[in-house]
């Protein structure tokens, strides 16, 4: 399973700190403490979602090259693998811009919510 990303709150003072939806975050400069139970779930989830599809396809990318190229290499000869490492190279050059122009699309649109404070203190997160 995918690593759930991290929201990014933002303290007054300047502060900033990652913490899960749902958890409440401590600014350590100033003691603050912020609510992160008002960010919507289904939201938060589909940015979430896209954004591990986006890594996915380019995992997806590499492992497929490697599975017809490492068996072949042993199979016909080591000099397959430099074959194979050409045709990598060559679908990181090709493909990845095109998955950095997706996660920068997917990071320009990122929404921004306001949490809530819950005061000065606070222990909990």
């Amino acid at each position: 399973m995918a690593k759930p990303l991290a929201l990014v709150v933002t303290c007054g003072c300047g502060g900033r700190g990652r913490v899960q939806p749902g958890e409440t975050w401590s600014c350590p400069a100033c003691g603050r403490a912020f609510e992160t139970t008002e960010v919507p779930g289904a939201e938060y989830a589909a940015i979430a979602r896209e954004v591990n599809q986006a890594k996915l396809r380019a995992l997806v990318g590499f492992a497929v090259i490697a599975a017809v190229f490492v068996p072949l290499g042993f199979v016909l000869g080591a000099e397959l693998w430099i074959t194979g490492a050409v045709v990598l190279a060559v679908f990181y050059f090709a493909y990845g811009p095109k998955l950095k122009r997706d996660v920068r699309r997917i990071v320009a649109d990122l929404p921004s919510w306001t949490v809530r404070e819950r005061g000065r203190g606070s222990t909990d997160g």
